[in-house]
């Protein structure tokens, strides 16, 4: 059985399908990448996935449940979201954003205990963060708030973890570490990149959107070709092996 699945999922803006019948799946464990040039629609998809946009037609399952006819709360305790951008906390330590994770498992007014706060040490030392905990939020720096806000979602733990482009900001190093990071975590992921090479390195299936419609859709080894580079992206590249990894590396050339 599927973890997640969307059945024919249409969204619109005016007329105009940003989501146009997109249907897959994603099975418990998998880490599929989502990619796409700019304007495909990968960010519309993904919120019709987290319940921001409500499709226009088509539906979205978790665990056989429509995910529209659940409630917030339910909801979030079976996906939790890493956005590319995030709102400043202002205010708030790295402690108190990491606390937001343990909210759609209490009930209102209720405190944390000391089992909660022993996750929360455990889950931001495993990322790296813990040192950080008594620092205000706002003022660190992009990898830092990246793997601040994977903490949250890892105490929020819920089966699935989405991620909206959540290198995009970031530097070579923390790109890489923070992907390794989810990598090792033997969660069920679903992530949308902009770096092929990234998507290359960490996926075990990819998803392809073009002008709102799944054009391809399987291994990176299948997906990733020299056609599909040129006809979806508009450049031209070579796909080779990764000479360590063996996963498909992507060199783009340009005329002069």
């Amino acid at each position: 059985m599927a973890l997640l699945e969307a059945q024919h999922l249409t969204w619109r803006v005016n007329d105009l399908a940003i989501v146009d019948d997109v249907s897959f799946h994603i099975e418990k464990g998998q880490f599929v990448g989502l990619i796409g040039p700019n304007g495909a629609g990968k960010s519309s998809l993904m919120r019709c996935l987290y319940r921001v946009n409500e499709p226009d037609a088509g539906k979205v399952l978790f665990a056989d449940e429509d995910v529209w006819q659940l409630s917030a709360k339910a909801n979030a305790k079976n996906m939790s979201v890493i956005l590319q951008e995030h709102s400043d906390h202002l205010g708030l330590t790295v402690w108190d954003v990491v606390s937001q994770g343990l909210t759609p498992h209490k009930q209102l007014f209720q405190w944390d205990d000391a089992n909660d706060h022993a996750l929360m040490h455990k889950v931001m030392q495993q990322v790296d963060v813990l040192a950080l905990k008594k620092k205000l939020f706002q003022p660190l720096s992009g990898g830092e708030k990246q793997r601040v806000m994977l903490a949250r979602a890892l105490v929020q733990n819920t089966e699935l973890l989405i991620m909206d482009e959540p290198t995009n900001h970031l530097d070579v190093h923390y790109q890489t570490d923070i992907m390794a990071k989810v990598k090792s975590l033997n969660k069920t992921i679903f992530a949308s990149f902009h770096d092929l090479n990234l998507a290359a390195a960490f996926c075990d299936h990819l998803i392809v959107l073009d002008q709102g419609k799944l054009v391809a859709s399987g291994t990176p080894q299948a997906v990733l070709t020299q056609n599909l580079i040129a006809d979806v992206f508009r450049t031209q590249a070579i796909v080779d092996h990764h000479p360590i990894n063996g996963h498909p590396r992507i060199t783009y050339h340009y005329h002069d």
